[in-house]
């Protein structure tokens, strides 16, 4: 079956304002933590030279988006019954759900670069099969950064990002289940997603890109406070609407297995 992207997408906005209530109970705190993290980001405290404090605060930022990621997929995919209890099992599921973000991060992350590594290689080849010699000449001084070129660089580094976005995206529906208190399980997850990967990379990854990258944007062209903080708000729900897209999409795909019940002890 393929994906119903405009639907889910049309899901996305809708859903919060089909039921807010249960939205904002869901959701508020979580926002609310990824609200501040942002703040204290653009207020410009936090540098990669103060180490501990820089990972801390990352850190932090993923452990309140599992959290309000966890809440949020378990408001669109459990049934109304079981959502006055939303804080239900969700400390333990949103530790298991922050344990698969940074593995996933960690691997688009390898990926990416080995595949910047071979782009290298293969145009340092070029370049010297070009020129007709068989060794790498002594390095120059590089020359001062063309605005151009940078730009470049900067798309080349987001296309080479490209199969390690398929790989996650195939792999991205055990986010919702985790959440749902299932177990880690990438070849369900790989069986589940068969044929609509690209579908998963856009509504997954490429939709919330976007929106981010309009937010970064604002933010790099703002200049008053009120425009930071509503930006800080804009990010914040932009996170929870990506969410919620990942959680219709799951629901769409063929139903994961149910875990089978644990054995109790002799």
């Amino acid at each position: 079956m393929r994906l119903p992207v405009v639907k889910i997408l049309w899901g996305m906005f809708a859903f919060p304002s089909m039921y807010p209530a249960a939205f904002f109970r869901a959701t508020a705190w979580p926002l609310l933590g990824l609200i501040a993290i942002t703040l204290v980001w653009a207020s410009g405290t936090i540098t990669s030279d103060d180490r501990a404090l820089y990972w801390s605060t990352l850190i932090a930022n993923y452990a309140v988006f599992a959290w309000l990621a966890v809440r949020t997929h378990r408001l669109v995919l459990l049934e109304e019954e079981k959502l006055e209890s939303p804080r239900a099992g969700v400390f333990p599921l949103s530790l298991r759900y922050l344990s698969a973000l940074t593995t996933g991060a960690a691997m688009k992350f390898l990926m990416t670069l080995a595949i910047m590594g071979l782009a290298l290689r293969l145009v340092n080849m070029l370049r010297l099969q070009s020129i007709g010699v068989s060794s790498m000449p002594a390095p120059a001084p590089p020359p001062p950064a063309d605005p151009d070129i940078q730009r470049l660089i900067d798309y080349g580094v987001v296309v080479m990002q490209a199969p390690a976005i398929y790989l996650l995206a195939r792999w991205s529906t055990m986010l919702p289940a985790i959440a749902l208190g299932h177990e880690w399980a990438p070849r369900t997850a790989w069986q589940q997603t068969r044929g609509n990967g690209w579908r998963l990379a856009l509504v997954v990854f490429l939709i919330p890109w976007a929106l981010d990258a309009a937010v970064d944007w604002a933010y790099a062209y703002s200049g008053s406070a009120m425009l930071v903080g509503l930006i800080a708000i804009a990010r914040a729900v932009f996170l929870a609407l990506g969410v919620i897209a990942l959680s219709l999409s799951y629901r769409e795909l063929p139903p994961w297995p149910a875990t089978p019940p644990t054995t109790p002890p002799a």
